[in-house]
């Protein structure tokens, strides 16, 4: 366990010893109206501490038959023909101008039999219009988050359906895309543009899968609607501004300002690398540039630096210098690889992504090793170049190798030996036409790559 999250447990012990954090969740009081035996379906959610269900199976007119009165939040699941599914539309929608707050799911918006109809599609207060039989029952997995930190999809990790998808129903004006299935099928939409708030959950699930995330889903979705804090939080603060819904935070701490407080953010200075990450790298979850050298942590991972040294390869150049002023590899300290470190060669002049600063053929540390101005192509200014020099074996510190009288440079372009003085006022000529250096060996020899 890393020592943020010891210091985070300890603070928060020292609150429980207190009894400052150990109040009690207010019971949300839930309405399941179903056009379907729902009485699994109502067991489950009513083993949730802090769930009162309240399940009414409509086989007439809803008008009569629904108790709406003294509910926090109505749960729709309409999998057979909705009878009076007008009726059902103009009840909730007048249960939502009363205040009142409604999470539809299952079949509700399948057309022609089963659709919620009326008002509640007809002037908008369902999130989603409706879809045909050809789209339901087919597979898909958690896509794009369009509200990452909206309450009802908070914790939510993993929401595959097999085969229980409620069809591809385009958003209604005014509702908000919150989650989608990979395919861009609607998968979670929510709005809060009429009295009562509203939810839609795109899915059909199986009861044996409603003790993992889909009945957090619905759990959190019911909690958003009726703006009650979530059964499965104890800090007592309505879903609708607690910033965790589903995690104990009655501090509501939340450090990069993102909405999501600390104690359910994956990444808590919202620096792109998630807190998991960060413990493994032993960065710091509460800043994103844990050792202060202008690069954040995730971008010195992405280039192989080290976020915890500023100097990832101990050159004496921070990793942004190297980065972002010089250009040069942070993780090398001699970026060209030319014998030089970077900043010896910045100091000098030089440059340090270049191993030949002059272009003369010999490489900046070869140069300072023998002598020469890695910032002149021709040291001693005889017009050869540093590199030719050494490939002829003249002498590039010295204008005269031969000592002849005769630069070096003026002796190449004459066509005479500059490793020969007898020649610089003229070259002998022997039998077959050839020049000849004293000692009668033919000095052309000399001019071959050694």
């Amino acid at each position: 366990m890393s020592a943020w999250a010891r210091t985070a447990m300890a603070a928060s012990a020292a609150l429980v010893l207190l009894g400052i954090c150990q109040t009690a969740s207010a019971q949300i009081k839930v309405l399941l109206l179903a056009y379907d035996d729902t009485e699994q379906l109502a067991e489950i959610l009513g083993e949730t501490p802090g769930l009162t269900i309240t399940q009414v199976v409509l086989d007439n007119d809803p008008a009569t038959a629904a108790p709406l009165e003294g509910q926090d939040v109505v749960l729709t699941w309409t999998n057979h023909d909705a009878d009076f599914g007008d009726e059902l539309g103009a009840v909730l929608a007048d249960y939502v101008d009363g205040g009142g707050a409604v999470v539809e799911m299952a079949f509700g918006q399948l057309a022609p039999d089963q659709v919620i109809g009326g008002r509640w599609r007809g002037e908008n207060y369902s999130c989603v219009g409706t879809a045909t039989s050809d789209t339901v029952f087919t597979s898909g997995a958690r896509g794009r988050r369009w509200l990452s930190h909206h309450p009802i999809i908070q914790n939510i990790e993993v929401l595959a359906s097999d085969g229980r998808r409620t069809g591809d129903a385009p958003l209604l004006e005014g509702a908000e895309r919150v989650l989608d299935y990979e395919d861009g099928q609607i998968l979670v939409a929510a709005r809060e543009d009429k009295a009562g708030r509203i939810a839609w959950l795109g899915f059909h699930p199986d009861p044996a899968v409603l003790d993992g995330q889909w009945r957090l889903a619905i759990i959190q979705a019911l909690a958003w609607a009726a703006d009650l804090p979530s059964p499965e939080d104890a800090d007592d603060i309505p879903a609708s501004e607690d910033n965790c819904p589903m995690d104990d935070n009655a501090d509501q701490a939340d450090f990069d300002g993102d909405g999501q407080g600390d104690a359910c953010d994956d990444d808590i200075d919202n620096d792109g690398l998630d807190n998991e990450t960060e413990g493994e790298l032993r960065t710091n979850l509460f800043s994103r540039d844990t050792d202060g050298d202008g690069i954040e942590d995730k971008a010195e991972v992405d280039a192989g630096t080290n976020p915890n040294s500023a100097d990832t390869d101990g050159d004496g150049l921070d990793d942004a210098a190297e980065m972002l002023v010089h250009g040069t590899d942070p993780t090398r300290a001699d970026s060209d690889g030319d014998g030089i470190d970077d900043p010896t060669e910045i100091e000098a002049g030089l440059d340090p992504n270049r191993a030949d600063s002059d272009d003369d053929g010999v490489d900046d540390g070869d140069e300072r090793e023998a002598g020469l101005d890695p910032l002149s192509p021709d040291t001693d200014g005889d017009d050869v170049t540093d590199g030719e020099e050494l490939r002829i074996g003249t002498d590039p510190t010295d204008v005269d190798t031969d000592n002849g009288g005769v630069e070096d440079g003026d002796e190449i372009a004459r066509g005479t030996n500059p490793l020969d003085r007898s020649d610089d006022h003229g070259p002998n000529r022997n039998s077959d036409g050839g020049c000849t250096a004293a000692g009668g060996s033919t000095w052309i020899r000399l001019w071959k790559r050694r």
